[in-house]
């Protein structure tokens, strides 16, 4: 009778810690899922410097045309995880622009939004001009394409994105990893990109 109730209380103890390890790490949802991100008006940054388009991007169904130019979510998905670390849901949206006319002109763009005050607020932004620079302080004669088709991931606060590089655009020859973190309002890289040959 003594072991069995032994193995009750332990059980019981057993049980109580594992819940509360995994209340401790959740990360709460916020109103962000209630964002309509594929309705949705986008400050766009190097998409229209580069495009000569407009700053204001009005996605429907995640697409927009204009002036020979498309801007669209990839995979009309949007990410929700802890991007900053403050234990509350974000949105990761991954966004492909370029020419209509052209397979060679494409841009992207990562905005990341918290959720501040009922609305949806940019919390920052990462491009492919931000993400070039970081490779070239490391790889001075390297280059960046398209986003690699895996998605982008938080993990433990940091912001990994892969990306195509090198080569050329029709035949790349590496996937590069950036890992970034929030700091002073903007993602830093954290450490050398790494990168491995494509298969």
């Amino acid at each position: 009778m003594k072991i069995k109730c032994l193995f009750l209380v332990a059980l019981i103890l057993a049980v109580t810690s594992i819940s509360f390890a995994q209340a401790k790490t959740k990360v709460k949802a916020s109103g962000i899922r209630s964002v309509d991100f594929l309705n949705y008006s986008y400050r766009s940054s190097v998409c229209s410097e580069d495009l000569g388009t407009a700053k204001t991007v009005k996605f429907r169904k995640g697409r927009f045309k204009a002036a020979g130019n498309f801007f669209n979510i990839i995979g009309n998905k949007v990410i929700y995880a802890d991007a900053d670390g403050d234990g509350s849901e974000d949105a990761i949206l991954q966004i492909i622009c370029g020419a209509s006319n052209s397979s060679t002109l494409r841009l992207f763009e990562i905005p990341v939004y918290s959720f501040q005050n009922g609305r949806a607020k940019l919390l920052a932004k990462l491009d492919n001009k931000g993400l070039e620079n970081d490779y070239q302080k490391y790889y001075p004669d390297g280059f960046l394409f398209v986003l690699a088709e895996n998605d982008v991931k938080v993990k433990n606060g940091h912001l990994i994105v892969e990306v195509l590089a090198d080569g050329s655009y029709a035949d790349p020859e590496n996937i590069a990893t950036f890992d970034y973190e929030m700091s002073g309002g903007k993602f830093v890289l954290s450490g050398k990109p790494t990168i491995k040959p494509i298969k």
